[in-house]
């Protein structure tokens, strides 16, 4: 949502100047840029729930720059903390040399999730482990070997239109032909399966993302809970 109406980008010089570095310089399956120059919005700055552009119009971001931002753009305590952290260690070649936050982390993601979902368990309580990573599609390339090891089945069942990460793993479960075509292993034995279809297989995993990528949007573990219930008695005999 605009505060206040300007005209369009394409007529701003110094917006339009960018764009056409990008144009110039960035390879074109990036970012997407419309004809008409009105897409996209060159960000300058934010704080909060605003961005400003490089022409100074305000805007109301609703996407939390794809979550990056749930605390809010240049929150206080974020920038604090990591400034702290900054001036005391920038990086420690995390998968070589560890830095004791690292285990520290881990150890809590651990305490807050299986070690809490098996708190009642009769066969006692399991104790997480992580693969830390630095994007969404390394989560899922990670989560995809996973399940095969854990399973022995190739086969995925993923969401129509759903973006996972342009990785060569995350785009076998990506079901947008615009991202996928050009570049799909087609491993031996792999096989993906939507939800539109009703074949059956031996399916080693599901694929879905509660929060939108770039085109996958659900509703979270009530609307998942549904979906099982639903698709229960197909998967079952399948070996889901």
């Amino acid at each position: 949502m605009v505060q206040n109406l300007q005209p369009r980008l394409d007529r701003d010089e110094q917006s339009a100047r960018v764009l056409q570095q990008l144009r110039d310089y960035e390879s074109p399956n990036v970012t997407f840029q419309a004809p008409d120059g009105s897409w996209p919005i060159v960000w300058a700055s934010a704080r909060g729930m605003h961005v400003v552009d490089v022409a100074g119009r305000r805007y109301l971001d609703l996407t939390a720059a794809f979550g990056v931002a749930a605390a809010g753009h240049a929150n206080r305590r974020v920038v604090q903390a990591a400034t702290r952290q900054m001036r005391r260690l920038l990086h420690a070649m995390g998968d070589v040399h560890p830095h004791p936050l690292k285990a520290e982390l881990a150890r809590v993601l651990s305490r807050i999730t299986f070690e809490r979902w098996s708190a009642d368990s009769l066969s006692g309580v399991i104790r997480g482990r992580t693969v830390f990573g630095n994007s969404g599609f390394e989560a899922v390339e990670a989560a995809l070997k996973t399940a095969l090891l854990a399973t022995g089945r190739r086969g995925v069942l993923a969401f129509e239109r759903g973006y996972h990460g342009l990785g060569y793993g995350a785009l076998e479960v990506t079901g947008a032909v615009c991202f996928d075509c050009r570049f799909s292993l087609n491993w031996e034995g792999s096989r993906r399966f939507y939800l539109t279809r009703t074949r059956r297989n031996r399916w080693g995993a599901s694929w879905g993302r509660s929060r939108n990528g770039s085109g996958a949007a659900m509703s979270g573990p009530s609307w998942w809970n549904r979906f099982r219930a639903g698709a229960g008695s197909g998967c079952r005999p399948a070996g889901f």
